[in-house]
């Protein structure tokens, strides 16, 4: 979930239908009475695979990541920028090479992705937001000022008690 600066909701996910009109997929945009706002959808934003991490620039654009390969029917994979019409933004082409599971800002504008290395011992799992911290400092530090945490699964995380303390260091109790 992200909600941008006119209070609309955006929701990301595995759905094939999002409201009664079918026009959405993996994404949805509400109007802050809940309602659907059909103007998003008819841009074509949609992807077939699930959406993990959503984040509102500023300026309003919206990213976008997941597993997808693609967007809007175009190869794009892993990570998009939506205009804030929802229309793609053909001119943010990174290069990503694979799911991506969290989205983070910084206050300078620069933007931080971030994955989950599982692996059979849970306590050397590397989660997402410990993924973005690191990220963070090899790009040349700075602070966080917003985070989206997402599971495989698609259900919205509360970061654990050791990515909690990495967060609050990295962008202050704010941040949490």
């Amino acid at each position: 979930l992200a909600v941008d600066a006119s209070n609309r909701i955006l929701v990301g996910g595995l759905f094939q239908v999002f409201h009664a009109n079918g026009l959405f997929r993996n994404i949805a945009r509400l109007n802050p009475d809940g309602t659907a706002d059909a103007t998003f959808s008819q841009l074509g934003s949609s992807t077939e695979a699930q959406v993990n991490a959503l984040a509102v620039q500023r300026d309003g654009r919206i990213l976008v990541g997941g597993a997808f390969r693609s967007f809007c029917a175009e190869t794009w994979p892993y990570l998009v920028r939506l205009n804030a019409d929802g229309s793609l933004d053909r001119t943010f082409k990174p290069v990503i090479n694979g799911d991506v599971n969290t989205i983070a800002l910084q206050a300078d504008g620069r933007i931080v992705v971030g994955c989950n290395v599982e692996n059979a011992s849970f306590g050397l799992t590397l989660c997402a937001e410990c993924g973005v911290a690191s990220a963070l400092h090899a790009s040349g530090g700075g602070r966080l000022v917003a985070i989206s945490i997402v599971g495989d699964d698609g259900r919205h995380l509360s970061p654990c008690g050791r990515c909690r303390q990495v967060l609050w260091e990295v962008g202050g109790p704010a941040l949490l």
